[in-house]
């Protein structure tokens, strides 16, 4: 789960991030060109919390787009809105599970 920081409408490519714990230098570089006929404006709305199952792998050539951040590229197979979502409790839950 995360939250879009852009779309490229051109390479069908959302990037979701979520910077919990702070300093978190993870990008999720979503691949939606399977779910584009199902993708709806609001999903690709900056600031949009998404879902996203999908399958996961690291690219070589993409680990890096600053130096201390990391970039998980995702073939998304299915794509929906978080909805309603209490930020704080989700990052509440992320920090217990931590510990």
């Amino acid at each position: 789960m995360g939250s879009v920081s852009r779309y490229n409408v051109k390479e069908a490519c959302l990037l979701l991030q979520h910077d919990h714990p702070q300093g978190n230098s993870i990008t999720a570089s979503v691949d939606v060109t399977l779910v584009l006929q199902t993708l709806g404006v609001d999903q690709t709305r900056v600031g949009e919390w998404l879902n996203v199952v999908g399958y996961v792998h690291l690219k070589p050539d993409e680990q890096n787009l600053r130096s201390d951040q990391k970039v998980i590229t995702v073939q998304a197979l299915l794509v929906w809105s978080a909805g309603f979502l209490n930020v704080q409790a989700y990052e509440r839950s992320i920090d217990m599970q931590n510990t």
